[in-house]
């Protein structure tokens, strides 16, 4: 996340950037824990929000083992006063089984955004 403001054909003349992804590291984790200091970025986490999982593995029996939550959708916003992007809320997807298998080992997330 560090690296956002020097992304190639990014500009400060467009007021956000949304970044989507398997972060490899869960709200609880340091990286996202030094991100959530960063007034440019939101998470769309509440303070102690309890995400469900994202990483669910490709078996209904593993599906539901308690994995963390290490996919994201987060907004960085070049301005430094408000009105900056906030997402308001945070969903997953895909998360149920088909004949025996989940579509993916990583559920989809949806966020919605007031821009």
């Amino acid at each position: 996340m560090r690296c956002l403001p020097g992304v190639a054909g990014f500009s400060p003349e467009f007021s956000a950037a949304i970044v989507g992804g398997d972060f490899n590291a869960a709200p609880e984790d340091a990286e996202f824990r030094a991100a959530s200091l960063n007034l440019k970025i939101d998470l769309g986490l509440a303070p102690g929000a309890a995400l469900p999982p994202t990483l669910l593995g490709g078996l209904i029996r593993d599906a539901r083992a308690g994995h963390k939550a290490v996919d994201h959708v987060l907004v960085y916003s070049w301005r430094d006063a408000p009105p900056a992007p906030v997402v308001l809320s945070r969903h997953t997807l895909l998360t149920e089984p088909t004949d025996g298998l989940l579509p993916s080992d990583h559920a989809a997330v949806l966020v919605q955004i007031r821009l």
